[in-house]
């Protein structure tokens, strides 16, 4: 099922993230950080504030995420 979104890519202090809107949360959003090796520190500008870390939760694979849209 195809999922639409809003996707804002954004540098900051040589790392480069990806953060999606959805048409059904109005409450949250998801920030993708790509790292080039796993002990990379990430830095998030002070205007970004990470809620929950969502890497394994389930409920964030994009699966789940189609299945919620109904647009």
């Amino acid at each position: 099922k195809p999922i639409r979104k809003t996707r804002y890519r954004l540098n900051w202090e040589n790392q480069y993230y990806e953060i999606d809107l959805y048409p059904f949360w109005k409450d949250r959003a998801i920030l993708e950080a790509p790292l080039r090796d796993e002990d990379e520190e990430v830095h998030l500008p002070d205007s970004l504030h990470v809620q929950k870390e969502v890497t394994e939760d389930s409920e964030y694979h994009i699966t789940q995420l189609a299945a919620r849209s109904d647009i």
